[in-house]
């Protein structure tokens, strides 16, 4: 009976092993694997970056007093300011990305390198800066992005919304 039991364990070790070498398989998708394929290679149309808390901007009439914005994609609709926020992004997959402004923000960042660590995009602009953005959401038609930023000088987070085009 003993002898029995040593047979029927080893074949139980043997199915249980096979079930782990299955289930271990490199061709499993990760979650950043998914992440880029659905990022790299579209055009991002940013739709709205939301402030949150929202911030100050001088008026221009010399007043002293301030607009409150909750939407940088609002500011050219107000009193005084012509900055436009409005553009594209596009992220390839050798590394680098471009945001190619369709308004007249002429001072806008226009191109980086990214590295994508699961959810967290780390990104060097053409400024040097290291900005680290978290992916919330990105599907094949819409990305949500969230920023921790200074705008001037102001601390902010910036729920960043695009569409593909």
């Amino acid at each position: 009976m003993y002898s029995k039991m040593k047979n029927n364990m080893k074949y139980v070790v043997f199915f249980v092993s096979i079930l782990f070498m299955v289930s271990c398989s490199k061709d499993d998708d990760s979650v950043e694997s998914g992440i880029e394929k659905s990022l790299q290679n579209k055009k991002w149309n940013r739709l709205s970056v939301e402030l949150n808390p929202s911030i100050l901007l001088p008026k221009q009439d010399d007043s002293g007093a301030f607009f409150t914005v909750t939407n940088l994609m609002e500011i050219e609709n107000l009193e005084g300011y012509t900055r436009s926020f409005e553009g594209f992004y596009v992220f390839d997959e050798d590394g680098t990305y471009s945001f190619n402004s369709t308004g007249n923000n002429s001072d806008a960042i226009k191109e980086g390198s990214y590295t994508l660590d699961g959810e967290v995009m780390n990104v060097v602009n053409s400024k040097g800066e290291k900005l680290t953005y978290t992916i919330l959401s990105v599907t094949d038609s819409n990305l949500i992005m969230r920023l921790n930023s200074i705008f001037l000088g102001q601390e902010t987070v910036m729920e960043i919304s695009c569409g593909k085009l």
